[in-house]
C-alpha cells in the first residue's frame, strides 16, 4: 500500500544512473575513498541495526470507502558520503554537498506532474532536511550527508 519502498527503489536506479558516486540500497561495505550515495539510510553508522529508510502516514483522501483513496504523506532517507585518503575534511564536505547538488538536478530533470519518478501515485517529492557529520580518522577525513526527501503519493 505504501509508496516509500517504490520511492526508494526509484530514487537508486535513477540516481545510479545518473550520479559521480556508487549508488547502492544501503551503504556499501568497506568504503574506502571516493564517493557513496546509500537510499534508505537514516544513520550510516547504525550498520548492522535496524534504523528507519522510509516513514509515512495514511489517511482517507476524500471519502471514507474502505478501500480508499488514501493520501501518504511521509520522508524517504538518503546518505551522501564523501571519504578523502588525503585527510582534508575541506574536500570531502564539498563532495557531499556536490551530491547533493547533482541529486537536486536529477530530479528537477525528470519531474513530472504525472507518473513522477514511475511510482504510480506519487505527486510529490522536495527536499525536507539535511544534517552533516564529519570525523577526521587516521589521515582519513569522512562527510555524511543525511538527507531526507518528503513526499505525497495517492494510494
Amino acid at each position: 500500500m505504501s509508496v516509500g519502498w517504490q520511492l526508494l527503489e526509484a530514487l537508486r536506479e535513477r540516481f545510479n544512473a545518473r550520479l559521480d558516486a556508487s549508488v547502492s540500497m544501503g551503504l556499501p561495505t568497506g568504503i574506502e575513498s571516493g564517493d557513496y550515495v546509500g537510499v534508505g539510510v537514516s544513520d550510516p553508522e547504525a550498520a548492522g541495526r535496524p534504523a528507519s529508510a522510509f516513514t509515512s502516514s495514511l489517511e482517507w483522501a476524500a471519502s471514507i470507502a474502505p478501500t480508499g483513496p488514501f493520501s501518504e504523506s511521509g520522508e524517504v532517507a538518503l546518505a551522501a558520503v564523501a571519504s578523502r585518503s588525503d585527510g582534508e575534511l575541506n574536500d570531502a564536505i564539498e563532495g557531499v554537498w556536490a551530491i547533493y547538488t547533482q541529486m537536486v538536478a536529477v530530479l528537477r530533470e525528470l519531474w513530472s506532474d504525472h507518473d513522477l519518478l514511475g511510482v504510480a501515485g506519487l505527486w510529490d517529492l522536495k527536499p525536507a532536511g539535511v544534517e552533516l557529520n564529519t570525523a577526521q580518522l587516521d589521515g582519513q577525513s569522512i562527510a555524511y550527508l543525511l538527507i531526507r526527501w518528503s513526499f505525497q503519493a495517492e494510494v
